[in-house]
């Protein structure tokens, strides 16, 4: 049963309405409607506002969020979804090359190949979940997808949507607009706290208003995006929502059973935006993104977050953003390699501009203005060969050079830069030592000294425990003085000509 409907200690039911603040009692509402039957009756009465239960419900959805969809599949025989019809919602329909069946209480695609089961509401959804079970061999392959799209059910389904797939390690969401051969491109991506053990059913989520999506992850993860191609893929639609539970035998056989799912629609639209709040984060601002939570300029240049590394699960922060969302700030035209941004995109990023069949992505930029104020150029190695429009998104990779990440392993101590240049300009130079008595620093140009009075050992200082190289020239302790040797490494304590 959903956490929505509930019943208190003595069996009474209880449908909480989200945003309002309040819960009806059902009762009160069906009027002594049998128990097996009383969630249909409040779909009915929201769907008959002239009946005296309509009147009611009427009134609780009226300016607020309510429960547009909930079904766990229980009730039904197996076979054909098709037709069925859930605890509260339309009855089902279903498309795809595969057949979406019911088996054991749960849903799934009868045979290899994508299958969709589809709900249309009244009112745009704001949020929908899925109860899932995972089964299988491979853990990262995605066999579960929320959907929302444009358009309802038909041969439009597939063509403006914004898609979440996912899998016991993480998730992709991604968005497509004008057509099913129009590119797909990833607007946030990350991994779940922990791997979902196979057999274990837990509840994800999407929330989709305006430009906003957020991601309910199965230990409590909420990740968000704000992206201006999540409103332009569902513009002028966006009331029909899908869920694919897949059976896919790609190398290993692996599925994504659907045990339940429920859908939340906020009827006025101008409450959509606040209806955010309400589902466990403050607003997209505060979000999780990469690997832990961003504290500040969230895709752009001086994105920073805290967290952990992802390959060792050690406390980390990084610095720099691995995706910088901007948009145009002036029309372009074929064959411009210049072009005008509200954010600044670092040298060597590769950018991705426009939506749909009218984006296109541009290797290389490989210039940009200076300075902390918008308009920000851009000059590109390779000519336009679309037109772009002011307002158009511009997506940015940068290269890799341009991020910092600082890994700090807890076990022993040890703090590591991967793959990052460190530049300390001070004179002062890096102090070792709980005392800080031990110096290295910049003496000049190109000139790298230790501290006065310190000392720069090579501790053992064998030809095969630490010797000197300087170029091709190797220097070391032969036991009783010094040696060295050109071109190559020493084989032995011997290997080389006596200095003293």
């Amino acid at each position: 049963m959903s956490d929505r409907i509930f019943s208190d200690a003595d069996g009474n039911l209880y449908m909480r309405v989200t945003g309002a603040g309040y819960a009806i009692p059902v009762s009160s509402v069906v009027d002594g409607v049998a128990v097996p039957d009383v969630r249909n009756d409040i779909a009915t009465a929201l769907a008959d506002p002239g009946s005296a239960v309509g009147q009611k419900a009427a009134e609780v959805a009226a300016g607020s969020t309510y429960l547009a969809l909930y079904d766990d599949f229980s009730r039904y025989a197996d076979g054909p979804l098709a037709g069925k019809a859930p605890s509260i919602g339309n009855a089902w329909v279903t498309t795809g090359g595969s057949v979406t069946t019911v088996d054991d209480g749960r849903v799934i695609g009868a045979t290899p190949g994508a299958n969709y089961a589809v709900q249309t509401f009244d009112d745009r959804p704001t949020i929908a979940f899925a109860i899932v079970g995972f089964e299988g061999a491979d853990p990262a392959k995605q066999t579960m997808t929320i959907s929302w799209c444009r358009d309802p059910n038909g041969s439009n389904l597939l063509n403006h949507l914004v898609h979440l797939n996912f899998s016991p390690t993480g998730f992709n969401l991604t968005v497509r607009q004008d057509g099913a051969a129009a590119p797909f491109p990833s607007v946030l991506q990350n991994v779940w706290r922990k791997v979902v053990p196979f057999g274990e059913l837990r509840r994800f989520g999407l929330s989709v208003v305006g430009d906003n999506a957020i991601v309910y992850g199965p230990y409590g993860e909420v990740f968000a995006v704000t992206d201006r191609r999540i409103g332009k893929a569902l513009e002028g639609g966006g009331h029909t929502v899908f869920w694919e539970p897949v059976n896919d035998t790609t190398g290993t056989t692996d599925y994504g059973y659907l045990y339940g799912c429920s859908a939340f629609v906020t009827a006025d639209s101008r409450m959509q935006a606040a209806t955010l709040q309400h589902f466990d984060v403050a607003g997209v601002g505060n979000i999780i993104g990469q690997a832990g939570r961003v504290v500040g300029s969230r895709n752009q240049a001086g994105e920073a977050w805290i967290g952990r590394d992802p390959t060792t699960n050690m406390p980390a922060m990084g610095f720099g953003a691995s995706e910088i969302h901007a948009i145009l700030l002036a029309d372009t035209a074929i064959g411009a390699t210049s072009f005008q941004t509200d954010q600044k995109i670092p040298a060597g990023s590769t950018l991705l501009i426009g939506y749909g069949n009218g984006a296109e992505t541009l290797t290389q930029n490989t210039s940009v203005a200076s300075g902390g104020a918008a308009p920000f150029t851009s000059t590109t190695t390779a000519a336009a060969t679309k037109a772009h429009a002011a307002g158009d998104p511009v997506t940015a990779t940068p290269p890799s050079s341009q991020r910092v990440t600082i890994a700090l392993n807890t076990q022993n101590g040890q703090v590591t830069l991967p793959d990052a240049l460190m530049m300390i300009p001070n004179v002062a130079g890096l102090y070792f030592g709980s005392a800080l008595d031990t110096r290295l620093y910049r003496f000049g140009a190109d000139t790298l000294a230790v501290g006065s009075g310190d000392t720069f050992l090579i501790p053992g200082g064998a030809w095969n425990t630490g010797l000197l190289r300087i170029g091709q020239v190797y220097v070391w302790d032969d036991g009783t003085g010094l040696r060295i040797k050109r071109g190559s490494a020493p084989t032995s304590a011997t290997d080389g000509t006596v200095l003293y």
